[in-house]
């Protein structure tokens, strides 16, 4: 019997699933870490440093838990919110993400700031 088939069905695979569905297939199939945030300047998470040594990067960053979440983040390509000429939202050029509001990118450094905030953060 294939791997595909179910008794006397063919399961269709990947076609069986929306594209919705498909996307929240593929994440989190790395690993996730859970992000708290911290008054002041914050919690800073460093992928390849500290408790996060085997993270290579992260691929999505979803607020969750209810409460507001403000993070800066730099990517792979050393891209960050301050350098970003479009959105420059606060002061200290925060995003601001609200429960399951979610970033997609390939981020290497996420900071959060909210002590009651925190971020799912997907693993690539």
């Amino acid at each position: 019997m294939s791997k595909l088939e179910t008794g006397s069905k063919i399961h269709p695979g990947i076609r069986n699933y929306t594209g919705q569905e498909a996307t929240n297939l593929v994440l989190g199939q790395g690993g996730f870490d859970i992000i708290k945030g911290a008054g002041g300047a914050g919690t800073i998470a460093i992928a390849g440093q500290g408790d996060y040594a085997d993270v290579r990067m992260w691929i999505a960053l979803k607020a969750v838990e209810g409460a507001l979440a403000n993070i800066s983040c730099e990517t792979l390509i050393g891209d960050d919110f301050s350098k970003n000429k479009i959105y420059q939202a606060t002061a200290g050029n925060e995003m601001t993400l609200q429960d399951q509001d979610m970033v997609n990118g390939a981020f290497t450094t996420v900071r959060v700031v909210g002590t009651s905030a925190y971020i799912l953060a997907y693993r690539g």
